[in-house]
């Protein structure tokens, strides 16, 4: 769809004008042009990505967004920093866009900020009861997912669920997303150290990791699953992701998730001390040492930390590359 920039001297002249702009800094090492919508349709007439250019052009302008390697949270490799919605003579309406790569950009890691990601943090000694108006939100792309899958996932949840669309838009669908947001409590909360003021509290924390932990097994019954469980602790986005059919091993990595938790609390406090104050936290479960790290942070000027060598390496631009859309509520899925 590039092909569409040159058919219109307007999108011609403001991309060469967006290039120079958004060149230099420390954020990208390279920006390459891009169409990120248009108004193809499918057989049906209807719009392939349903959704006004406009709204998403000033989203852009305002919030760049991520751009993932098959959409996938864990994989960054860099953000969508401009865009504008443009008509060609023929009738194409498409959104340009200047597309920033991390790969070349220089490079910090949590070992050169002074920053021991796995060091040992506390567990809180108390802990308040959840809200009793919580919901969770669970994101997935209704192409991917069957709706009775999606119905046995969410059938035992502890609290109500509001169903949130996205659109993957990936060239590579040979994975399956889900994306689970949950309170931070409930992801910190140590069974073994914390205490609540009444056992009703009790019950309810138990029940909200204890639904996590089952993700798992439904979840392996997807092709490529990934699980991102997203938090928010203060104005930080913190996501631990979870991959692949190996259900025993995320068992293994539920029940460490409230020490994982608690560091990522602790990281974050120790960077805000350090004027490096994170917006996005990232966490995998390391495959042969049982624990979680953080796969990279991204700091509220741009700029990624990192201590994973090949995290923003690309030779060039992967046939995988996804630009996550939000789509508005999904009515709750029911089986056929």
């Amino acid at each position: 769809m590039a092909d569409l920039i040159e058919s219109s001297p307007e999108a011609t002249a403001w991309m060469a004008e967006a290039l120079i702009a958004n060149a230099g800094g420390a954020v990208f090492g390279r920006l390459a042009k891009s169409v990120i919508w248009s108004n193809d349709t499918d057989a049906d007439g209807n719009l392939l990505v349903p959704l006004d250019p406009r709204q998403l052009a000033a989203e852009i302008n305002a919030d760049h967004f991520p751009l993932l390697l098959g959409h996938d949270p864990g994989r960054p490799l860099g953000k969508v920093i401009a865009a504008k919605v443009f008509e060609n003579q023929t009738g194409n309406v498409f959104v340009a866009a200047v597309l920033g790569f991390y790969e070349g950009a220089p490079k910090l890691s949590f070992g050169e900020l002074g920053m021991d990601p796995l060091a040992d943090a506390p567990s809180p000694d108390t802990l308040p009861a959840l809200p009793t108006d919580f919901r969770f939100q669970l994101a997935v792309d209704p192409r991917e997912i069957d709706p009775s899958l999606v119905n046995e996932v969410t059938r035992d949840a502890p609290f109500p669920i509001d169903f949130r669309g996205r659109s993957n838009n990936a060239a590579d669908t040979s994975q399956t997303f889900l994306g689970i947001s949950v309170l931070f409590l409930a992801l910190v909360w140590n069974p073994f150290v914390t205490t609540f003021a009444n056992e009703a509290s009790k019950d309810v924390y138990v029940a909200v990791r204890k639904w996590l932990r089952k993700l798992s097994s439904h979840m392996a019954k997807c092709s490529n699953p990934v699980v991102e469980l997203q938090s928010f602790h203060g104005d930080c986005h913190i996501s631990f992701m979870l991959r692949g059919h190996d259900v025993a091993r995320h068992y293994k990595a539920h029940d460490a998730l409230d020490g994982a938790a608690a560091r990522a609390a602790q990281l974050i406090a120790r960077m805000r001390a350090a004027s490096l104050a994170p917006v996005r936290l990232v966490y995998e479960f390391h495959a042969t040492d049982d624990l979680w790290y953080p796969s990279y942070a991204e700091l509220s000027d741009g700029r990624l930390v990192s201590d994973v060598a090949t995290l923003i390496a690309v030779e060039k631009l992967p046939p995988g590359l996804s630009l996550g859309i939000a789509l508005p509520n999904l009515p709750e899925p029911r089986d056929e």
